[in-house]
């Protein structure tokens, strides 16, 4: 589980270091909703990093549509704080 989210977090990184790559991690990150982990809680927390990567790295993003619609997703995410990530970035976002 720590190995996913760092690695999510750090695509997030990469993707602004290196924009070309963008769609290309995002697309990546966007797989964390199907993943396996070892309890639907650690997907969860994952799916919530992957939230704070895309509210980093939409400007890069060509395809937002996608990114959008897990986000707003995530909307029922039993995880609280996952919920939250998602509630603020769609209200930042204008997403709905």
């Amino acid at each position: 589980m720590i190995g996913a989210a760092n690695a999510i977090v750090a695509g997030a990184g990469i993707a602004l270091a290196k924009p070309h790559l963008a769609d290309r991690i995002v697309k990546e990150l966007l797989k964390v909703e199907r993943a396996s982990y070892c309890t639907p809680e650690c997907r969860n927390v994952a799916i919530g990093h992957a939230i704070k990567s895309f509210d980093r790295l939409l400007d890069y993003v060509r395809k937002k549509r996608s990114v959008r619609a897990f986000v707003i997703r995530q909307l029922d995410n039993p995880r609280p704080a996952t919920h939250k990530k998602a509630e603020r970035l769609v209200k930042r976002w204008g997403a709905k």
